[in-house]
Protein backbone atom coordinates (compact mmCIF):
# COMPACT_ATOMS: atom_id res chain seq x y z
CA UNK A 1 0.00 0.00 0.00
CA UNK A 2 1.24 2.89 -0.56
CA UNK A 3 1.50 6.02 1.62
CA UNK A 4 -0.41 9.43 0.86
CA UNK A 5 2.42 12.61 1.20
CA UNK A 6 1.47 14.68 3.99
CA UNK A 7 2.73 18.40 3.06
CA UNK A 8 3.03 21.76 4.55
CA UNK A 9 3.44 24.88 2.78
CA UNK A 10 4.29 28.00 4.76
CA UNK A 11 2.32 31.01 4.25
CA UNK A 12 4.53 32.66 2.15
CA UNK A 13 4.93 29.85 -0.18
CA UNK A 14 1.07 30.32 -0.14
CA UNK A 15 1.07 34.03 -0.87
CA UNK A 16 3.55 34.17 -3.28
CA UNK A 17 1.14 31.85 -5.69
CA UNK A 18 -1.62 33.91 -4.93
CA UNK A 19 0.00 37.03 -5.77
CA UNK A 20 2.39 35.28 -9.45
CA UNK A 21 0.24 32.91 -10.86
CA UNK A 22 2.89 31.48 -13.37
CA UNK A 23 5.54 31.56 -10.60
CA UNK A 24 7.41 28.31 -9.32
CA UNK A 25 6.14 28.58 -6.21
CA UNK A 26 2.77 28.53 -7.93
CA UNK A 27 4.49 25.22 -9.81
CA UNK A 28 5.16 24.56 -6.14
CA UNK A 29 1.63 24.42 -5.28
CA UNK A 30 0.37 22.87 -7.89
CA UNK A 31 2.20 19.83 -8.39
CA UNK A 32 2.21 19.45 -3.72
CA UNK A 33 -1.39 19.26 -4.55
CA UNK A 34 -1.50 16.54 -7.25
CA UNK A 35 0.82 14.20 -5.47
CA UNK A 36 -0.11 14.72 -2.15
CA UNK A 37 -2.50 16.15 0.65
CA UNK A 38 -1.45 19.61 1.87
CA UNK A 39 -1.62 20.30 5.51
CA UNK A 40 -2.56 23.58 7.48
CA UNK A 41 -1.57 24.28 10.55
CA UNK A 42 -3.88 26.53 12.92
CA UNK A 43 -1.28 28.67 13.03
CA UNK A 44 -0.23 28.79 9.40
CA UNK A 45 -4.23 29.05 8.66
CA UNK A 46 -4.61 32.23 11.04
CA UNK A 47 -1.48 33.93 9.45
CA UNK A 48 -2.67 33.25 6.30
CA UNK A 49 -6.21 35.19 6.72
CA UNK A 50 -4.24 37.80 8.80
CA UNK A 51 -2.11 38.58 5.96
CA UNK A 52 -4.84 38.29 3.02
CA UNK A 53 -7.09 40.57 5.13
CA UNK A 54 -4.87 43.37 4.34
CA UNK A 55 -5.52 45.87 2.21
CA UNK A 56 -3.21 45.30 -0.84
CA UNK A 57 -3.88 41.46 -0.94
CA UNK A 58 -7.96 42.47 -0.67
CA UNK A 59 -8.60 40.96 -4.08
CA UNK A 60 -6.92 37.29 -3.14
CA UNK A 61 -9.05 34.09 -2.43
CA UNK A 62 -6.73 31.37 -0.73
CA UNK A 63 -10.14 29.31 -1.66
CA UNK A 64 -9.65 29.79 -5.38
CA UNK A 65 -6.14 28.19 -5.04
CA UNK A 66 -7.28 24.63 -2.87
CA UNK A 67 -10.67 24.08 -5.36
Amino acid sequence: MMKTKRIVIDTNVIVSALTFSESTTMQVFREAKEKGVILISSEILSKLIDVLSRQKFGSLSFYSLIK
